[in-house]
């Protein structure tokens, strides 16, 4: 319901901009019309002066007078003419400074951005919860009550736990190396994210970590090879503790006296084959999602922009 529900409220938020942009835009082309469509007089000053020229007579015009006065008079249409389309200039000078200078585009830019964020963190919590729901719906297919394991102190976070929040637009830690560029397990991100910077950086970087986080999450879920220095203390520490059996006092642990529930081998790997399984397939669905939400960030944003 959640997710339905903030997939709506995105597109609805999106249309409204759609609108906004639509009518504002409307506006700026009717303005356009009312500067071009402004009362000019140059035809009727010419008009004037070509009646006045042609009811001069055919014999005053071989008169230098005359000759002399209809130059004075062409010379004041012209500077008369040169005043109007000076006029004109300026207008059109101020009603263009007006239109660069208006910030609706990046300031809705900004905004359609935000929309956009929001989308993709719907979609990446939406896979956040699928991965939570296939791991809990696993553990009860295969019989297996005990609740997940609290990771122990100093341990790496779980990348597969909880969606980072995009709206901040801060990396998290375990996702800084496959954003940097120049590191060697950087992520090659889709030209449709990278180009969508130069329209809106925030949203580029926050379909960057989503991304990242979703492709993170379905390789933390892939089978780890052992790391043979853990084997090695837990070895030692097996042998410590099969040497205070016999005669020395066990250090009491949280919990002792309870039956603790033991999972076989097998069914701990059936369990994970059905998260990774379904991680895998989450995280191909997410990055179509995410890919298809910076194509229509980066053409509405053109659209607007245009």
């Amino acid at each position: 319901a959640s997710y339905l529900h903030g997939l709506a409220l995105g597109f609805s938020s999106l249309a409204e901009q759609h609108d906004l942009a639509t009518s504002h835009y409307e506006g700026v082309r009717q303005q356009f019309k009312t500067l071009l469509a402004r009362p000019d007089n140059r035809g009727a000053l010419v008009t004037k002066f070509q009646q006045e020229y042609n009811a001069v007579d055919v014999d005053a015009l071989k008169l230098k007078e005359t000759q002399a006065e209809l130059v004075l008079r062409s010379e004041e249409l012209r500077e008369a003419l040169w005043a109007l389309c000076d006029k004109k200039m300026e207008d059109a000078e101020a009603e263009r400074a007006r239109v660069s200078g208006d910030t609706f585009v990046p300031d809705h830019t900004a905004i359609m951005g935000q929309y956009y964020t929001s989308l993709a963190q719907v979609e990446l919590d939406r896979f956040y919860s699928a991965l939570s729901f296939a791991r809990g719906y696993a553990a009860v297919k295969y019989g297996v009550l005990k609740p997940p394991a609290v990771p122990e102190e100093g341990a790496p976070a779980d990348i597969t736990a909880a969606a980072p929040d995009l709206a901040t637009g801060s990396v998290p830690p375990e996702l800084k190396d496959k954003l940097d560029e120049k590191s060697k397990t950087a992520l090659q991100f889709p030209a449709t994210v990278t180009q969508l910077a130069a329209k809106s950086a925030p949203l580029a970087t926050a379909l960057k970590i989503a991304l990242a986080s979703g492709a993170a999450a379905a390789a933390a879920l892939q089978p780890q090879p052992e790391d043979p220095k853990k084997k090695g203390k837990d070895a030692k520490a097996g042998g410590k503790d099969a040497k205070g059996g016999k005669g020395g006092k066990a250090t009491p642990t949280p919990g002792e006296g309870e039956e603790e529930e033991v999972v076989a081998p097998e069914v701990q790997e059936a369990i994970a084959a059905e998260v990774r399984k379904v991680g895998e397939q989450e995280a191909a669905i997410l990055e179509a999602r995410l890919l298809l939400l910076a194509e229509r960030a980066a053409a509405q944003m053109e659209g607007l922009a245009g």
